[in-house]
């Protein structure tokens, strides 16, 4: 099941795109009120994963929306315990591009944040999100496996490519065939 996160100032929640857009509605936001009209949900199904999109409701607060990983991201961070001299894996991002994967080791061990010894130079990771903080939107992501990597890889491209398919104007399907597919997706 896709996980989303929910965070403003006074809370934080967790669950599935049907259960964050049900309680977004009950915040009156008006993108979500709308979802047919502003796409709201192809939106949030469109983030890259642990990738964060803002909305505000009706009284102008600001709502943090993030993608995670097929799990429970709170318990996989609680459950990771991270230690100095542990070797790892990142992204490690240039510009537009990303150079793969890249083996480090764990130099710093914070409460918020990892910092990783590379190639080249030091990253600091946000224990969190496992995301890099560098101030750019060009992020490394840590891994703790190369089979992870290589999972989360295949699954962008399959959403990249299911999004354009169903895109295309000249998609034609039957109806059984629309059936399984919302079969699909609403098991997710």
């Amino acid at each position: 099941m896709v996980k989303f996160g929910l965070k403003s100032e006074s809370f934080h929640f967790g669950g599935s795109l049907i259960e964050c857009v049900a309680l977004l509605q009950k915040m009156n936001v008006s993108h979500a009120i709308q979802t047919d009209e502003t796409g709201l949900d192809y939106s949030m199904m469109s983030l890259n994963l642990n990738q964060s999109m803002t909305v505000e409701d009706d009284i102008g607060r600001e709502i943090k929306i993030t993608r995670y990983k097929n799990c429970d991201i709170k318990q996989v961070v609680m459950d990771l315990n991270f230690k100095v001299g542990q070797k790892i894996l990142f992204t490690q991002p240039m510009f537009h591009k990303n150079v793969g994967l890249v083996s480090g080791e764990i130099i710093k061990v914070g409460n918020k944040y990892l910092y990783v010894k590379g190639p080249f130079r030091e990253f600091k990771f946000d224990r969190k999100t496992l995301r890099e903080v560098n101030g750019t939107n060009y992020k490394g992501c840590l891994y703790l496996s190369k089979e992870e990597y290589s999972n989360e890889k295949e699954l962008t491209n399959n959403m990249r490519e299911i999004i354009k398919k169903i895109s295309e104007y000249r998609l034609e399907l039957t109806l059984e065939q629309t059936r399984e597919i919302l079969k699909v997706l609403s098991q997710s």
